[in-house]
């Protein structure tokens, strides 16, 4: 009886070996063959299969072995990318690398689109897959912006209503399974659930899957000039507060307009002209001169309003 214990091991062995060259095989049908090959009273035996999966023979009787696995879905190898997907205003600039060297230029009230990108191992079932990214202070979510899907050669069953197998989701995200601050401050989490991805087909292509939402750089102090800020989102398939991966960083710098204002009195077109000294009746023409700085980190400004507060000994002449 000492063989077929000993049989168990090599194959189990081989197993190994055949996973490790990039074989593809079910963890929980490996679990019921050593099950049906063990039928000895041997002492009972561990034989580890990898950081997430073990398989543990334990003698309960003479005649009867009972196991365990520590994990009945494969260890996951996800790969999490972050990007931004566009922007809502055409004169900052949408070419950059979105690296702290290289970020990504921003005016304040200027729309953001990220793009999370998740690579889903395949032949794996994902139990209760959570996506959060923290925000920094000086953007804000938008409400009703999250969209969804997935990009697979055959369907992926994945626990949202509605979604498609497309590279650009039109997918609304439920609201229900959204939230922003209620795990932590600043915490935007999207609630996904199971994830099952099909493919089998050990092919290069990689099944997806994609979120993207929106965010609005607001005005406040942490929105000065040339700060610079960042973002990244991690995963954890099984809600158990351990992240399976985490993204990279994309960058941002803060664009705002810098304006000088400069008043005169036009000398030429007043009346008298040539002076700056005036009489009652005497008509002053005055030039307001708004400039916009073009250097580092300035940008843009929109929508002036400019007042000019008369001295009460003069009357506006239209």
């Amino acid at each position: 009886m000492k063989s077929r214990s000993f049989n168990v091991l090599i194959i189990l062995d081989r197993w190994k070996n055949k996973l490790r060259r990039g074989y593809r095989t079910n963890f929980f049908s490996l679990f019921c063959l050593a099950i049906l090959l063990v039928t000895s009273t041997q002492p009972s035996a561990a034989i580890a299969m990898g950081d997430n999966d073990a398989v543990q023979l334990a003698s309960s009787s003479d005649s009867a072995y009972t196991a365990e696995m520590s994990h009945l879905y494969q260890a996951v190898s996800l790969n999490a990318i972050l990007s931004i997907d566009g922007t809502s205003e055409s004169h900052t600039s949408d070419s950059t690398a979105d690296t702290s060297a290289n970020p990504r230029p921003l005016a304040v009230g200027e729309v953001i689109t990220y793009r999370m990108v998740i690579e889903i191992p395949e032949g794996t079932s994902l139990p209760d897959v959570q996506v959060t990214d923290t925000l920094a202070p000086n953007i804000e979510f938008i409400t009703g912006s999250t969209r969804i899907s997935y990009s697979a050669n055959n369907t992926m069953n994945i626990s949202v209503p509605g979604i498609l197998n497309e590279l650009n989701p039109t997918t609304s995200l439920p609201a229900g399974l959204i939230s922003f601050g209620l795990f932590g401050p600043r915490e935007l989490r999207f609630d996904i659930n199971q994830v099952v991805n099909n493919d089998t087909d050990n092919t290069a292509s990689a099944e997806l899957l994609i979120i993207e939402f929106q965010a609005v750089v607001v005005n406040t102090g942490d929105n000065t000039s040339g700060a610079i800020s960042s973002n990244d989102f991690e995963v954890d398939v099984d809600n158990d507060g351990t992240d399976e991966d985490v993204s990279n960083e994309v960058f941002f710098v803060v664009h705002e307009p810098v304006l000088s204002v400069d008043k005169s009195i036009n000398t030429t077109l007043s009346n008298p002209a040539g002076t700056t000294m005036f009489d009652g009746g005497d008509t002053v023409i005055y030039d307001i001169l708004v400039t916009g700085g073009n250097a580092a980190n300035q940008t843009t400004a929109f929508d002036l309003q400019v007042i000019d507060n008369i001295n009460s000994n003069l009357d506006l002449v239209d």
